[in-house]
């Protein structure tokens, strides 16, 4: 987990910024995930309080609109956006949050156990992947920093293949699973948070 601090008051941004609240925030450095009515993809949290938070969205998102914030899949809390600025948002949540639960869950390991899962982000589009010596189509279902869920057939697990998508760097990695169809494909080497999040962004903007 990133490194947590205490700090008061806790104002999400810089001077001039809406104030949020005045209570205590936590400061952890967190991929998560975010919904709007138009768009979804990553944010990096910074900031976390009972009522609210600050995060990196990496696009501009416009203040005073209804925003989801997915810290785990089991945990999906709704806001406002009180502020938006430099791809940074301040959200205010509908009902305030057990901050300590919260935090937990996200440095909570899933599925494989030994490998803490980062967020995914549910995305439709086509690519190939490359195996020792085929091309093969597939449709992605979603994606991670360390993975992605491919509809893909011809491949077993344990081979290595090589995802591409366009407008984002390939990447190789190992068939964790296949089930009717679909295959699990864990990265030999994770994407950055910042490009696979532009990346996404981009992706709903066509």
């Amino acid at each position: 987990m990133g490194e947590l601090k205490r700090t008061v008051p806790a104002e999400f941004g810089t001077k001039g910024e809406r104030r949020i609240e005045d209570r205590t925030k936590t400061t952890v450095y967190r991929p998560i995930l975010f919904e709007t009515a138009e768009l979804s993809g990553f944010c990096l949290l910074r900031d976390l309080s009972a009522g609210g938070m600050m995060g990196v969205v990496y696009t501009t998102l416009a203040a005073a609109q209804p925003i989801t914030i997915e810290f785990h899949p089991d945990l999906g809390v709704p806001g406002m956006i009180a502020w938006s600025s430099d791809e940074r948002v301040g959200v205010r949540f509908d009902a305030d949050i057990d901050v300590a639960h919260t935090i937990a869950l996200l440095g909570k390991t899933h599925a494989e156990g030994w490998i803490k899962r980062a967020p995914r982000l549910a995305m439709a589009c086509e690519g190939e992947a490359v195996t020792a010596d085929r091309t093969l189509p597939f449709r992605l279902h979603d994606i991670s920093q360390r993975g992605a869920r491919l509809e893909l057939a011809g491949v077993r697990t344990g081979e290595e293949v090589s995802m591409r998508l366009a407008g984002l760097e390939p990447h190789k990695g190992l068939v964790r699973w296949v089930r009717d169809g679909n295959v699990g494909l864990n990265f030999l080497r994770p994407y950055g948070l910042e490009e696979l999040a532009r990346w996404a962004v981009s992706r709903q903007s066509r």
